[in-house]
Formats: C-alpha cells, sequence, structure tokens
C-alpha cells in the first residue's frame, strides 16, 4: 500500500492549491448553461488525487470553494443590482456562500482520507454514500438550506438518469456519479482495475434498466387538463409608478386574452407576472381575472396574501364559477423572502425588502381543477424533493411550478432550476409544467423529458394537454430512503471500521512525537 503524501515546498504547495482550484472549476462547469455528457462522470475524479495528502482537507475546501464561484456567479450581480450592494460587497456575498457550501467538500475530503486507502470495494460503498449524506444535510440545513446543483442534474442528459431518479432519487442518483467518478480513479491512479471496470458496468446495466421500466412520455396526450403558460418576458421592475408597468400588465392580459381559445383551457401565469398589482386588494386587477374565468379560462396566479398580520407568497386558482382556491409558499428565499435574525445582517436587508417579506406556510394544499389535483411549488420550492414528493403522496396528479428567474438574467441560474424541475418530474411520474416570467418556460413529460419550451427572452405562450395520474414511484413512497441508507452506511463505517496499516503507523508516529517532546 502507498504511504500517504507529505506536506509539499511553497511552490509545489501553491501548485497544488492552483491544481485543486482548476479541479472545482471543471466540476463547476457540469452546471454551466451547456449540459455535458461525459465531463460529470469524470469531473468528479481529479478531487481524489489531493484527499490522501495531511492538508487534503484544505485542499478539498478550495475544490468546493472554485466549484460554486463557477456555479453560481450570478448571486453577485443579483444582490448588487437588486440588493443595493456595491460591487465589492457583492463579491463579497458570493464567496461568502461559496464558502459556506465549500465546506461540504471539505467534510467529504476529511472522509475521503480515511477511506481511500480502504479496499475497493469499501471505498466504493462508503465515499459515494458519503457525498449522498453531504447533500442531504446541505438541504435539510435550517436557514442554510440550499439544494441547488445536486451531483445528480449534472448527469442529466445520460439516458436513463432522469428515469432511474425514480427509484433512487437526486441523493441516489448523486452517489452514481460519485461513484463512477471514484471507480475510474483507482482504476487509473492506483491500477485497481476491478475497480475501472465496476466503474463502468454499474452505471450502464442501473440506466438501461432505469430506461427499460421508466414512465412513459406518452401521459402527454390530447385528453386531460388543457393548459395556456404565459410568459410574458417581463424584466424586474422595482419603481411601482413607472410607465413600464402599465405597458407590461396590458402585455400580459393581452396573451391571456389571446390564449384563452375555449372553455376549459386553464391559463397559467408565472410568478410576480402582475407585480405591483395584488389580487386580494386592487378591485380591477381582479375584475380583470374574473372575467378570463367567466370565459371559462381558470387562471392560476401568484400574489401576495394577507391573513392577520402575515404576508404570504401565494398562489390562487381562480376558476369560472369564480370560486378562488389559494397556497400559501412553504419554502422560502432566505435573505429574498425574509431574513434570518432580522438586524443582525443589515447590508442584505434592502434585497428583501425588494422582493417580499414574507411568512411560510406548513400547508401542502393542492388545486382541484377539472378531474385534476395540481401540486404546486412556487420558485425556489421545487428544488426541494422530499417536499414535491409530499405534495404527490397528498394526491397531486399534475404538478407546477412557478417562477420569477428574471433576477438572475441570461445566465446558468434558469437553466439549473429547469434542471431541478425535471428531476422532480421524473422522480414522481408526474407531468410537471412550469412557468417562468422571462424563462425558461417548459412543458415537461412525467419521464422528465422537455416537450416543449421558451427559452430565456423569449415572450410567448406554451400549449400542454396533460393527463392526471395516480402511480406512484418508489422515490414518491419512500423519500428518505437512498439518504437514509448513505448516512447509515458513512455512520457505520466511521464507528467501525478498523484503521488500515497506514493510520496505525501515522497514529504510532504522532504519539512518539509527543513522548520525544515530554523527554
Amino acid at each position: 500500500m502507498a504511504s500517504r503524501p507529505g506536506t509539499a515546498s511553497a511552490p509545489s504547495q501553491a501548485l497544488l492549491y492552483l491544481a485543486a482550484g482548476a479541479s472545482g472549476c471543471l466540476w463547476g462547469l457540469c452546471f454551466s448553461t451547456q449540459t455535458f455528457e461525459l465531463l460529470p462522470w469524470i469531473g468528479f475524479a481529479p478531487l481524489f488525487l489531493f484527499v490522501r495528502r495531511k492538508d487534503g482537507w484544505r485542499l478539498g475546501f478550495v475544490h468546493g470553494l472554485a466549484t460554486w464561484l463557477v456555479a453560481i456567479p450570478w448571486i453577485a450581480e443579483t444582490v448588487e443590482v437588486y440588493g443595493g450592494l456595491s460591487r465589492w460587497l457583492s463579491w463579497l456575498a458570493l464567496l461568502s456562500v461559496a464558502s459556506y457550501l465549500a465546506i461540504y467538500h471539505l467534510a467529504f475530503a476529511l472522509l475521503a482520507r480515511r477511506f481511500i486507502d480502504s479496499p475497493a470495494r469499501v471505498a466504493l460503498i462508503v465515499l459515494p454514500s458519503g457525498w449522498a449524506a453531504l447533500e442531504q444535510l446541505r438541504t435539510a440545513m435550517p436557514v442554510a438550506g440550499f439544494p441547488w446543483n445536486l451531483a445528480a442534474y449534472s448527469a442529466i442528459e445520460a439516458p436513463g438518469a432522469l428515469e432511474l431518479g425514480a427509484w433512487i432519487g437526486p441523493y441516489g442518483m448523486g452517489a452514481l456519479v460519485v461513484f463512477v467518478n471514484l471507480a475510474l480513479y483507482l482504476g487509473i491512479s492506483q491500477k485497481r482495475l476491478s475497480a475501472a471496470a465496476s466503474g463502468i458496468a454499474l452505471p450502464i446495466v442501473l440506466l438501461w434498466c432505469a430506461n427499460l421500466w421508466a414512465i412513459p412520455a406518452s401521459d402527454l396526450g390530447a385528453e386531460g387538463l388543457e393548459v395556456r403558460i404565459i410568459q410574458p418576458n417581463t424584466p424586474i421592475l422595482t419603481d411601482a409608478q413607472s410607465p413600464a408597468v402599465a405597458e407590461e400588465y396590458r402585455k400580459l392580459f393581452r396573451l391571456s386574452n389571446d390564449a384563452c381559445q375555449g372553455p376549459g383551457t386553464m391559463l397559467m401565469w408565472p410568478e410576480s407576472a402582475a407585480w405591483p398589482y395584488t389580487f386580494e386588494r386592487d378591485a380591477a386587477f381582479r375584475e380583470a381575472v374574473e372575467q378570463l374565468a367567466q370565459r371559462g379560462c381558470p387562471v392560476l396566479l401568484n400574489s401576495p396574501r394577507r391573513h392577520g398580520d402575515d404576508v404570504f407568497n401565494s398562489a390562487f386558482l381562480v376558476t369560472s364559477g369564480l370560486e378562488t382556491q389559494s397556497y400559501d409558499k412553504r419554502h422560502l428565499v432566505p435573505f429574498g423572502e425574509y431574513v434570518p435574525l432580522g438586524g443582525l445582517v443589515p447590508f442584505i436587508d434592502s434585497l428583501a425588502r425588494n422582493a417580499g417579506n414574507f411568512s411560510s406556510s406548513d400547508t401542502a394544499t393542492l388545486f382541484a381543477i377539472e378531474e385534476t389535483d395540481l401540486g404546486l411549488s412556487i420558485c425556489f420550492e421545487v428544488t426541494f424533493a422530499a417536499e414535491v414528493a409530499d405534495l404527490v403522496r397528498s394526491g397531486a396528479t399534475v404538478l407546477a411550478t412557478i417562477t420569477n428567474d428574471a433576477w438572475y438574467g441570461d445566465t446558468s441560474a434558469p437553466h439549473q432550476h429547469l434542471r431541478a424541475a425535471r428531476f422532480r418530474a421524473a422522480e414522481n411520474g408526474r407531468p410537471m409544467l412550469r412557468a417562468a416570467l422571462t424563462g425558461i418556460s417548459a412543458v415537461i413529460a412525467p419521464d422528465g423529458s422537455v416537450t416543449d419550451l421558451l427559452g430565456v427572452g423569449e415572450e410567448g405562450v406554451l400549449a400542454a394537454h396533460v393527463n392526471p395520474s395516480n402511480a406512484r414511484t418508489l422515490y414518491t413512497r419512500a423519500p428518505w430512503l437512498a439518504s437514509t441508507a448513505a448516512s447509515l452506511v458513512v455512520l457505520f463505517a466511521i464507528l467501525w471500521r478498523p484503521m488500515t496499516e497506514s493510520q496505525k503507523l501515522e497514529k504510532l508516529t504522532k504519539k512518539l512525537d509527543v513522548l520525544r517532546g515530554f523527554l
């Protein structure tokens, strides 16, 4: 067994950190606007070159920092333009978010250092499980929960990847991506050819089987719920008195009136489409919506809803009988829709004032329309896989999401957001309707494939016919299964795994060093 590398000289150390940063950039590219078919299966492997070192945890942090700086640079522009921060403060905000997310890479590097020299069968079980457990932790963290750019999303174009999500969910799929990268590293760097062979064979078998048992895309048929998704391509407007507000308002209703071709066609508006008008307080706006509904075109729209002292970011469904159903957003965006810890972070308070200061709901409400129970996610909510599965277990037969990605412009953010929505559709075997203010609006089949879309910056209407489904996938039934199993594997391995010979030697050396110090 090879000994662990020691501490390098200063120039070599600098090169190591540059290499760790470069490998992080490579992984970050897997979440760019363009999707890559091969890169996700090899782009994570370079991280394992560094974890065997004593300072491997630092190199892991550098890897993570570079990953997130490449993957989410749009945060800086967003908080600068809409949060009123200076350029240097906006980049500091990005650096802070990236540093927080890099801690998970650091934790993975520590785990990998302990198990990288284990027998291949042990490393290939424990380390992918460790990554899945850390992604679940990143999702579940109070306030700081951020299930964005999960490893599974990098492989979205691999045949069978979305379909496999219906069985093992995003964390299981992410573990498979890490498994392949680790197997290739073991096969090439440490000449463990059997590991490399398993790294190629296992995903091929799993993806092929998933493809074989996929949810058919034919659930998008000529019958069922008829929908028109409106994408007005409205920019972010901050001055309610601006002439542009009235112009965009007229455009929204022009598109909606043109799309209302007959009774039974639901009109689906994106988040913030009618800002600054509110459904409950602006009588003229409410009347215009009700006129569309009376023509036989129910309207699904987003508007704040006040209840006592609380204000919710809500969705309303107005039907032909002028009955109104509502859903209040459950998972709010920290520093966007509320400010955690109030005045302790005043430098970013202005961002929340522009977006809203909302309360969160704890109820998963479905919309009943025709023979369909519609499960809705507002913006960020669609990235929380277990919450969408909860909607399906509550009876949702069709899924939908409305969002305002205009905050991020023509960046990778709308594409990253869409990939999450596609996984939610495939995981639950449900068609997904996505309405985005400036794009990307999409009609997504139950297998996660996109059947129609309007890109960023486009204006128009998408027509869709979706059939409700009552089938339940394994992931819908037990969304906790893969992540819980992964966490138990890691916990068991840490508590029960004996040390390798090199670890025993390293521990003995440290004790001898301490003894020499006393002598």
